[in-house]
């Protein structure tokens, strides 16, 4: 709608219930088109040239996807920043859960657990010395 028809809307129920339509509209609105300012501005897809409607669909399908992650990457920065104090204590428990398992502690994982684990990370094992 456009802005003078939705100034001139009925101050009435009716008008209230069109009013509320359109705030829902513009908000949906609001969010897609921040994803299509990151793929036109950020990571300049202004044309499109032809090379097929596959190869331009996925490449289309991969950089909205980006988009949506430097969107929710921001967002993330934002909660970061507004308690940094929480954040950097959630690192700092899991800064030492990781050192806990790095050496040898199980972090309440049965050593065979804390192997598979290992193997599945791709941790290398440590090296055994004999002697001799």
């Amino acid at each position: 709608m456009h802005p003078g028809k939705r100034k001139a809307l009925a101050d009435d129920a009716h008008g209230r219930v069109l009013e509320r339509l359109e705030k829902l509209k513009e908000s949906v609105r609001a969010r897609v088109e921040h994803a299509f300012h990151v793929v036109r501005n950020l990571f300049k897809m202004r044309k499109v040239r032809y090379r097929g409607l596959a190869k331009n669909t996925a490449q289309l399908y991969t950089l909205f996807g980006m988009a949506n992650l430097v969107l929710v990457k921001r967002r993330l920065f934002e909660l970061d920043t507004l308690n940094p104090s929480w954040s950097r204590e959630k690192r700092r428990k899991r800064r030492e859960t990781e050192q806990n398992c790095a050496f040898g502690g199980s972090g309440g994982l049965s050593e065979a657990e804390t192997l598979s684990k290992a193997r599945i990370h791709g941790a290398r094992q440590p090296l055994q010395h004999s002697k001799t």
